[in-house]
């Protein structure tokens, strides 16, 4: 850090110049430590919960392209079978104009 780098009269500038700063990364520092330095959290088992969960993400994720493919065909079978009752509660005559539509 560039602040403890200096000499200490020039410290007191710095730090006025950039308090709000230091603060703020002063109480991150300390949060991390407390979360996971202290209680014995290492690098290598974040890396590992990390692979962990981005494999988890992965597979849920395929799931759920899954299951929105399973939704996506039963709502164009119900929109099909609306149109169809629509058609079918429609006047005779209108019916069959369409019909001879699309035979066309």
């Amino acid at each position: 850090m560039e602040y403890q780098s200096l000499k200490p009269r020039k410290q007191a500038k710095f730090y006025d110049a950039h308090s709000s700063a230091l603060i703020l990364f002063e109480a991150a520092q300390r949060y991390f430590k407390e979360q996971y330095i202290e209680s014995g959290f290492s690098i290598s088992e974040w890396k590992d919960k990390r692979a962990k969960l981005l494999t988890e993400r992965s597979k849920v994720y395929r799931e759920y392209i899954a299951q929105n493919e399973k939704f996506e065909g039963a709502y164009s079978i119900r929109r099909e079978a609306e149109n169809i009752l629509r058609d079918l509660n429609r006047p005779q005559q209108q019916r069959s104009t369409r019909d001879r539509g699309m035979a066309r």
